[in-house]
């Protein structure tokens, strides 16, 4: 289960990194639970397209470039699914002086069944807008 779900995630990181935005929003079930600490709620596989193209245009804005997976922990909960913690890391690019890469922990709920492995819950354990505030905010 482990090579399964690390294997899996890191297919997602890769559309994620060629902003392939349909194969991203693949790795999630039709519906599936999300939570960011200020909101819990189910969506439907469709709003993570929306949210993919949302976020990595405010983060080419922010003069950051795709996030990488940087860590990934996952803990097998019983044969069919597992944890995963997440840490993604977004390094600032040449236009953005020295500043530090933008860090994104987020945990997954992954399903597996056989071939078919998907994202059934999305805990987001960082709030994207206010770490990208403050990874842009200038500083004197």
């Amino acid at each position: 289960m482990l090579e399964i779900v690390t294997t899996f995630l890191r297919k997602y990181e890769l559309a994620c990194i060629k902003d392939d935005i349909a194969s991203a929003a693949s790795a999630f079930a039709e519906n599936f639970f999300y939570s960011d600490g200020t909101t819990a709620r189910m969506l439907p596989q469709a709003a993570i397209s929306a949210a993919s193209a949302q976020r990595r245009a405010a983060m080419e804005k922010g003069g950051f470039g795709p996030s990488r997976l940087q860590q990934i922990d996952v803990f097998p909960l019983d044969a069919r699914y597992a944890w995963a913690a997440t840490v993604w890391s977004s390094t600032p690019d040449a236009r953005s002086g020295e500043r530090q890469p933008l860090l994104l922990r987020a945990t997954y709920l992954v399903e597996v069944r056989e071939a078919d492995v998907r994202i059934v819950a999305y805990l987001s354990h960082t709030n994207f807008a206010e770490a990208l505030a403050k990874a842009t905010e200038k500083t004197e």
